[in-house]
C-alpha cells in the first residue's frame, strides 16, 4: 500500500501496465458484482462515518481503476505523463487514509471503545501514510523518455534514506493491522444478543480481512527487502484495501438491516391487530418516512463500525 520505492524501475514497463490493468479489472469487476447491494445498503443510508470511508474508498478506488487502465495507452505529452504517474500516487495515499480509518473505527468498537488501542491502530497507519506523503512531495519529473512514457521519475533524496522511509511505511502498516488483529482475538462481543450476534459477525470477518492485509503487506516488505517486483505490488494491495472495506460495510450493514427488520416484525403486527381493518395504522416510530431506521439506530451502526 506503499508507493514506488526507487529512482530505478524494478520492474519493465509491460509488467507495470500488466499488473495496473489487471488490478482494474478486478475493481471494475468486484463494483459491479456489488453494485445492487450498495444501492440497497448505502445508497438509502443516512449519512455516516461508515458511509464516508465507504464512499470515499470505493470511489478512490474506481478511480484508481480508471487510471490504471489508461497507463495501457501510450502517453507522448510530457503534462499527461506527469499525471498518469502522479494521479496514481495520490489516489493510494486516499485509499491508505480511508483504510487508516476503517482500521482504527474497528479497533475502537472492537475494544470496547478503548482509546488507547484506537490511538495506537490510528497513530501507526498515519505514520506509515506520512512517510508514503513524504516519498510522493519528493517524487521528480525529467523529460527524458522511459519505458513507460514520456517521461522519467526520480526522487530528490538519496536512496539510503528511500529505504528508510519506505521500510518505516511498511512497518507501521504492519504493527497497526497486526495489532487490529490482536485485538479482534483477545477482546470478547457484549453479552446482550443482538450485539453479541452482530459483534460475532464484526469478529470472524474481520480477522480474515486483516488477517489476508496482514500477509500482503509483509509479502511486499520482503519483495522490497529482497528487491524483487516491490514497485508493482502495491497495485494490488490498495485496491485490496477498497474492496475490502465495501464488503465489509455491505455486509454488516445488511446483516443489521435484516435482524433490525425481524426485531421490528412483531411490533408492527401487533399495532395492526389493534386497529379495525378500515382504520389507518400509524407509522412505526423506528421507520422513517423514506423507509428507513430510525436516528438512533444509525447512531448504534456508527458506535459499532
Amino acid at each position: 500500500m506503499s508507493s514506488s520505492s526507487g529512482s530505478t524501475p524494478n520492474a519493465t514497463g509491460f509488467v507495470v501496465n500488466a499488473c495496473s490493468l489487471v488490478s482494474s479489472v478486478l475493481i471494475f469487476y468486484d463494483h459491479l458484482l456489488t453494485m445492487s447491494r450498495e444501492v440497497d445498503y448505502i445508497w438509502r443510508a443516512k449519512m455516516t462515518m461508515s458511509t464516508i470511508v465507504f464512499y470515499g474508498s470505493r470511489y478512490a478506488a474506481l478511480t484508481y481503476g480508471v487510471f490504471g487502465i489508461s497507463q495501457i495507452f501510450s502517453w507522448n505529452n510530457y503534462a499527461s505523463c506527469v499525471a498518469m504517474n502522479l494521479i496514481p500516487q495520490i489516489l493510494m495515499m486516499v485509499l491508505l487514509l480511508m483504510w487508516t480509518t476503517f482500521s482504527a473505527i474497528r479497533a475502537y468498537a472492537i475494544s470496547g471503545h478503548n482509546p488507547y488501542a484506537t490511538v495506537c491502530v490510528g497513530l501507526l497507519a498515519l505514520v506509515s501514510l506520512s512517510c508514503i506523503m513524504y516519498i510522493v512531495a519528493n517524487l521528480r519529473f525529467s523529460r527524458a523518455p522511459s519505458s513507460t512514457g514520456s517521461c522519467s521519475t526520480f526522487f530528490s533524496f538519496t536512496q539510503h534514506l528511500m529505504n528508510k522511509v519506505s521500510t518505516a511505511a511498511r512497518v507501521c502498516l504492519i504493527a497497526s493491522e497486526t495489532t487490529v488483529l490482536i485485538i479482534l482475538i483477545i477482546c470478547t462481543p457484549d453479552t446482550d444478543i443482538t450485539k453479541a450476534s452482530f459483534a460475532a459477525s464484526m469478529r470472524r470477518n474481520g480477522l480474515v480481512y486483516f488477517a489476508v492485509m496482514v500477509l500482503l503487506n509483509i509479502l511486499d516488505a520482503v519483495l522490497f527487502v529482497k528487491g524483487v517486483f516491490y514497485n508493482v505490488f502495491p497495485s494490488f494491495i490498495s485496491p485490496l484495501s477498497s474492496i475490502i472495506i465495501s464488503r465489509f460495510v455491505l455486509d454488516l450493514r445488511e446483516e443489521f438491516d435484516q435482524s433490525s427488520d425481524e426485531t421490528l416484525l412483531p411490533s408492527m403486527q401487533f399495532m395492526t391487530n389493534l386497529h379495525a381493518p378500515d382504520s389507518t395504522v400509524e407509522t412505526d416510530p423506528y421507520l422513517s418516512a423514506s423507509g428507513g431506521q430510525s436516528s438512533s439506530t444509525y447512531e448504534m451502526k456508527d458506535i459499532t463500525y
